[in-house]
């Protein structure tokens, strides 16, 4: 993940299709899997994004498409410092 190289060793289609057979049977079931459904949907939005034939390990570009933010640092991405600076004074709100 670090050298942005997503080349295919286990495609995300191939996840895809793995995940939906496991989603269905638990369905039929009555059985929740909450965080399969989450990397289902981790993988659609790779693959509505060009990389159903990435690797797995493409799942954090998913992240990165969602967040309109690529994880490492270079020109025109904001430094950890950055970022720190950006949180400072930030308050977080709780709600009961």
């Amino acid at each position: 993940m670090t050298k942005r190289t997503f080349n295919p060793g286990f495609r995300i289609e191939l996840h895809q299709k793995d995940l939906n057979l496991a989603l269905d049977g638990a369905r039929k079931l009555g059985i929740a899997l909450p965080h399969t459904a989450s990397a289902q949907q981790l993988f659609s939005v790779c693959a509505v994004n060009g990389g159903k034939a990435w690797d797995h390990s493409a799942i954090v570009r998913a992240l990165e498409i969602m967040a309109n933010y690529e994880s490492r640092t270079g020109a025109g991405q904001r430094s950890q410092s950055d970022l720190s600076g950006a949180l400072q004074g930030a308050s977080i709100t709780t709600r009961p």
